[in-house]
């Protein structure tokens, strides 16, 4: 794998928070193809890019790219996405949904060196690296859908973003499952870690839930989310939310992967949820 294909695909660095924005646009010559695209934060580091010209000109890079993978096994999935470099076209990773489009996984290239990967030919350069799962919905306000409910499954990596298990074959949504049952939110050798989304709060005047995404967010939308850790609700994992028509921000930070970030925000966009959820700046 490349240096670039490294960084996409491993943990941000502890304490570092990565700030992007995500671009909805319609495929030239196609009606119904949607892409994403992921673009670097134009205002991330504004003081380093007054020292740094060079630095300045590396802001607002279109870094990854998102498009509908050719339906080779639709009757398994309803959605499946290809997350490709937007230099290259290289494919890094990809979502995948189950059938009725409420579980998604994503998986994503190897970080092993190109000569490793050569050597082993034979063995497999995918794995999936993150569980997206979508729970129902509260209806407690009668005919009105309540927020988005979600929990999302990734590795355990130490803090210099190393995976802290062997990548067994039980899929990481399987793992979660089996964790609910047990009344747990990790299994016993702690190979997993899983987030919600932030449960916002009501507000009856104006008749829609409210977060606060302290002014990175400015329009309110259902796609509009928070994830947090269990163990620590004020330490917001993923930050996502509407800023325009077609665009949104994307913040994140340690232990997730760039390419994680954004096939999390992926799959909340593919999906659809009636609830405003409104930002507080």
């Amino acid at each position: 794998m490349s240096t670039e294909s490294n960084v996409l695909v491993s943990a941000v660095p502890l304490g570092a928070v990565t700030q992007c924005r995500v671009v909805r646009s319609q495929i030239h010559g196609s009606r119904r193809a949607i892409a994403y695209d992921l673009h670097t934060d134009q205002q991330q580091n504004q003081q380093e890019q007054e020292q740094n010209q060079l630095q300045e000109q590396q802001q607002n890079q279109h870094v990854l790219r998102a498009t509908r993978t050719p339906r080779t096994e639709s009757i398994f999935s309803r959605y499946s996405y290809d997350i490709c470099l937007a230099r290259s076209s290289s494919v890094v990773g990809q979502v995948v949904s189950n059938a009725t489009g409420t579980e998604f996984s994503i998986i994503q290239r190897s970080e092993k060196p190109e000569e490793e990967e050569e050597e082993e030919k034979g063995g497999s350069k995918w794995t999936e690296v993150c569980a997206i799962v979508y729970k129902p919905r509260d209806r407690k306000f009668g005919h009105r859908r309540g927020p988005r409910k979600m929990a999302v499954v990734i590795r355990a990596v130490d803090s210099s973003g190393k995976a802290a298990d062997d990548c067994s074959a039980v899929p990481l949504a399987a793992k979660y499952h089996a964790c609910v049952s047990s009344g747990h939110d990790t299994d016993a050798a702690g190979s997993i870690v899983a987030l919600e989304n932030k449960a916002p709060r009501w507000n009856a005047r104006a008749m829609a839930y409210m977060l606060d995404f302290g002014g990175r967010v400015t329009m309110a939308s259902s796609k509009n989310l928070q994830l947090i850790s269990m163990d620590c609700d004020r330490y917001v994992v993923v930050q996502f939310g509407k800023t325009d028509r077609d665009v949104f921000t994307l913040d994140f930070r340690f232990p997730v992967s760039p390419v994680m970030a954004f096939g999390i925000a992926v799959s909340v966009m593919v999906r659809k949820n009636n609830a405003l959820l409104f930002n507080l700046k």
